[in-house]
Protein backbone atom coordinates (compact mmCIF):
# COMPACT_ATOMS: atom_id res chain seq x y z
CA UNK A 1 0.00 0.00 0.00
CA UNK A 2 2.38 2.44 0.94
CA UNK A 3 4.65 2.02 -2.17
CA UNK A 4 1.52 3.02 -4.02
CA UNK A 5 1.08 6.35 -2.13
CA UNK A 6 4.47 6.87 -2.55
CA UNK A 7 4.18 6.65 -6.23
CA UNK A 8 1.17 8.31 -6.35
CA UNK A 9 2.64 11.64 -4.38
CA UNK A 10 5.93 11.48 -5.45
CA UNK A 11 7.24 10.95 -2.05
CA UNK A 12 10.64 9.93 -2.54
CA UNK A 13 10.56 8.88 -6.02
CA UNK A 14 9.18 10.75 -9.25
CA UNK A 15 5.54 10.44 -8.98
CA UNK A 16 4.16 8.29 -11.26
CA UNK A 17 0.67 7.19 -11.39
CA UNK A 18 0.44 4.20 -13.33
CA UNK A 19 3.51 2.69 -11.05
CA UNK A 20 1.05 3.88 -8.59
CA UNK A 21 -1.85 2.22 -9.95
CA UNK A 22 0.49 -1.01 -10.60
CA UNK A 23 1.39 -0.95 -6.55
CA UNK A 24 -2.20 -0.09 -5.52
CA UNK A 25 -3.30 -3.14 -7.14
CA UNK A 26 -1.30 -6.04 -5.93
CA UNK A 27 -1.99 -4.60 -2.25
CA UNK A 28 -6.32 -4.41 -3.63
CA UNK A 29 -6.48 -7.87 -4.51
CA UNK A 30 -4.65 -8.86 -0.97
CA UNK A 31 -7.51 -7.24 0.56
CA UNK A 32 -6.26 -3.81 1.56
CA UNK A 33 -9.57 -1.59 1.85
CA UNK A 34 -7.30 1.87 1.32
CA UNK A 35 -5.63 0.12 -1.87
CA UNK A 36 -9.29 -0.65 -2.93
CA UNK A 37 -10.40 3.00 -1.94
CA UNK A 38 -7.00 4.51 -4.27
CA UNK A 39 -8.05 1.95 -6.84
CA UNK A 40 -11.47 3.53 -6.92
CA UNK A 41 -10.65 7.17 -6.98
CA UNK A 42 -7.88 6.38 -10.27
CA UNK A 43 -11.07 4.75 -12.00
CA UNK A 44 -13.45 7.57 -11.02
CA UNK A 45 -10.99 10.12 -11.77
CA UNK A 46 -8.90 8.59 -14.85
CA UNK A 47 -5.77 9.02 -13.31
CA UNK A 48 -3.28 6.62 -15.18
CA UNK A 49 -6.30 4.76 -16.46
CA UNK A 50 -9.12 5.43 -18.35
CA UNK A 51 -12.40 6.78 -16.63
CA UNK A 52 -14.22 3.86 -15.76
CA UNK A 53 -17.13 4.44 -13.48
CA UNK A 54 -18.30 0.56 -12.92
CA UNK A 55 -14.58 -1.02 -12.05
CA UNK A 56 -14.61 2.29 -9.57
CA UNK A 57 -17.60 1.23 -7.97
CA UNK A 58 -16.29 -2.22 -8.03
CA UNK A 59 -13.47 -1.27 -5.96
CA UNK A 60 -15.10 1.61 -3.92
CA UNK A 61 -17.81 -1.27 -2.92
CA UNK A 62 -14.80 -4.12 -1.96
CA UNK A 63 -13.59 -1.09 0.69
CA UNK A 64 -16.84 -0.47 1.87
CA UNK A 65 -17.70 -4.18 2.72
CA UNK A 66 -14.44 -3.85 4.99
CA UNK A 67 -15.89 -1.04 6.82
CA UNK A 68 -13.85 2.21 4.82
CA UNK A 69 -15.35 5.19 5.30
CA UNK A 70 -14.80 7.17 2.69
CA UNK A 71 -15.74 4.42 0.25
CA UNK A 72 -19.04 3.46 1.55
CA UNK A 73 -19.84 7.41 1.03
CA UNK A 74 -18.47 6.86 -2.44
CA UNK A 75 -20.47 3.61 -3.35
CA UNK A 76 -23.71 5.38 -2.19
CA UNK A 77 -23.19 8.57 -3.90
CA UNK A 78 -22.24 7.19 -7.60
CA UNK A 79 -25.51 4.31 -6.64
CA UNK A 80 -27.39 7.58 -6.18
CA UNK A 81 -26.43 9.39 -8.98
CA UNK A 82 -26.94 6.50 -10.89
CA UNK A 83 -30.49 5.86 -9.69
CA UNK A 84 -31.45 9.43 -10.61
CA UNK A 85 -32.06 9.52 -14.41
CA UNK A 86 -32.15 13.01 -16.41
CA UNK A 87 -35.45 13.40 -19.02
CA UNK A 88 -34.88 15.68 -21.62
Amino acid sequence: MLVGYFFEKGKGVSKDEKEALKWYTKAAEQGDAYSQWRLGYFFEEGKGVPKDEKEALKWYTKAAEQGHAESTQKTKFINEKKAVKVVP
